[in-house]
């Protein structure tokens, strides 16, 4: 049966279970809603099963593992919850593909499920909630080609046993919270075609191995806290098409051998530590469209090989530190000088952080907070109007928190004269207030516990926590606290402040707020009903107001 792209709606029809000879049901595209029917593990005949991209509910039926002969499991993009159920360990003679992404399965990828997959070659579990570690128990899953595990909630590390899987062509490990080493047994899986390990928390280096690997076409190391220098042999995996390794913390030089890459078509170095020049080989690379080199420690000029690829309209987009690597034929010069106060603004409005109307009043903290930003040359701003950059993250962040000290009582500003933060006057200013617009990088020197007081932040250079309780803030929470502005706040705590007003509702739009500690203040008004929409908040205190 193939109904698949058609507008079948409502429920899946129990009487599918009837059908004792079926072996194929392709019901994917569609609106049908519900849950799925427990009777379809009847169908022992059944080899493949497709009901993606619908609109199910509900847990994936434990009855799937009686189905004796699935050989193709689709469920992706779906509504089902609940976890993985390890009946499905008993398909693993004879299941080879395996789809549940997009949905919002939780719970974690089972042990003995993995030493039951023998014969699975697509894995796909990305796009959910699902959580733990992955297991070492994953190198029995020998015939692995593709393994989609992004966008989960993953901890801890890579089992050293993924060198047994031989065969595997794709590793999609990225946005986790896995930690560790990338481990060089990666360099084994001489099938790898794609790694993206990005957007976790791995430190140490780049395993010099990776170099070993000749089918390596994309390379995404990015947004991690990998360090030392990028190792020469990576100019030994010839088929690399992209190498996105930005947003770490590498250093030393730019490896000259990177240039006999000939097939690289997109090479992201930005910000991290480099230092040097750029080599001149790299004007070797005449598939380059991309090539980003900008918040690093370089110096010297852009090597004519590269710029003349860029004048022949080869290189589509081109970026460095301009004020210290010269380069007339960059496409975005970042870093070394200042932003307009208009520039800012046209950011803050389109990511939906302040309305225009917030900039009438010359005096209004939004104001101030424009004008403190434009005082500074900042070094993390010139990719800023690009508003999918950690540039243009880290200038809305410093405005929402200068915002929000302009909005409860703090009066400091900045003095352009003698480059120094100094205070109007004492009354009514906060008690503490350590570090504050002293750097417009908020989390300057944090993690390590020195920056702005109260203002914590990740291992990534995000605020994560707000921590001003007992210092004497007044006046009201602004709008500017919201989801779009810090993306990612977890913690909140007001307590024991003079804060009057209402609690705004853009509270309620964060992703992982879990701790909200507004007692102890002058508040009044309703509780926000978006305060409900917040799925890992754990505690809310508003005692004590009004």
């Amino acid at each position: 049966i193939d109904l698949s792209n058609n507008e079948l709606e409502k429920n899946l029809p129990l009487e599918l279970g009837s059908l004792s000879s079926l072996e194929k049901l392709y019901l994917s595209s569609n609106s049908l809603e519900s849950a799925i029917p427990t009777h379809i593990g009847a169908l022992s005949k059944l080899d493949v099963i497709y009901l993606s991209e619908n609109y199910l509910t509900g847990p994936i039926p434990t009855e799937f593992g009686m189905m004796e002969s699935l050989d193709q499991l689709g469920l992706y993009s779906n509504n089902l919850e609940g976890s993985i159920p390890p009946e499905l360990g008993n398909l693993g003679e004879t299941l080879t593909v395996i789809y549940l992404d997009d949905n919002f399965l939780d719970g974690s990828i089972s042990e003995s499920m993995c030493e039951q997959f023998v014969n699975v070659n697509d894995f796909r579990a990305r796009q959910n909630s699902i959580g733990g570690s992955i297991p070492t128990e994953i190198g029995f899953m020998t015939n692995l080609i593709s393994l989609y595990f992004d966008s989960m909630s993953l901890i801890g590390t890579i089992p050293r046993t993924i060198k047994h899987l031989e065969y595997l062509e794709e590793l999609h490990v990225y946005d986790n919270e896995l930690t560790g080493h990338v481990p060089t047994a990666l360099g084994l899986l001489a099938e790898l075609r794609d790694l993206y390990m990005d957007t976790n928390v791995f430190t140490g280096p780049i395993p010099s191995d990776l170099g070993l690997l000749e089918n390596l076409e994309n390379l995404g190391l990015f947004r991690n806290n990998l360090g030392q220098s990028i190792p020469t042999e990576l100019g030994s995996a010839k088929e690399l098409r992209s190498m996105h390794i930005f947003e770490n913390y590498l250093t030393g030089p730019i490896p000259s051998q990177i240039g006999q890459l000939t097939k690289l078509e997109g090479l992201l170095l930005n910000d991290n530590l480099l230092t040097g020049t750029i080599p001149t080989q790299l004007g070797k690379l005449k598939k380059l469209e991309n090539f980003t080199v900008d918040g690093n420690q370089l110096m010297g000029k852009m090597p004519d090989e590269v710029c003349k690829r860029m004048e022949r309209d080869q290189l589509a987009y081109l970026s460095a530190d301009c004020h210290v690597v010269q380069c007339d034929c960059c496409t975005d010069c970042a870093g070394g000088g200042y932003v307009s106060a208009d520039d800012i603004i046209d950011l803050i409005v389109t990511q939906e952080i302040s309305p225009m109307a917030a900039f009438d009043d010359s005096s209004s903290p939004q104001n101030k907070a424009i004008a403190y930003l434009v005082n500074f040359e900042l070094d993390f701003a010139y990719d800023a109007m690009d508003t999918n950059s950690t540039g243009a993250l880290k200038l809305i962040e410093a405005y929402a928190l200068v915002t929000f000290y302009y909005s409860t009582g703090g009066e400091r500003f900045f003095d352009v004269d003698t480059e120094e933060t100094k205070d109007i006057n004492t009354n009514g200013a906060w008690e503490n207030e350590n570090g504050w617009l002293v750097n417009p990088d908020v989390c300057y020197k944090q993690p390590n516990g020195v920056g702005w007081y109260g203002v914590k932040c990740n291992t990534r250079g995000n605020v994560e926590g707000l921590v001003v309780f007992g210092n004497k803030l007044s006046g009201s929470i602004p709008q500017e606290i919201n989801a779009y502005a810090l993306p990612y706040l977890e913690m909140i705590d007001f307590s024991q402040n003079e804060i009057m007003g209402k609690i705004p509702g853009e509270l309620g739009e964060f992703y992982d707020l879990s701790d909200i500690d507004l007692s102890a203040n002058q508040l009044t008004g309703k509780i926000p009903p978006e305060l409900g929409l917040l799925q890992y908040l754990e505690t809310l205190i508003l005692r004590e107001n009004k």
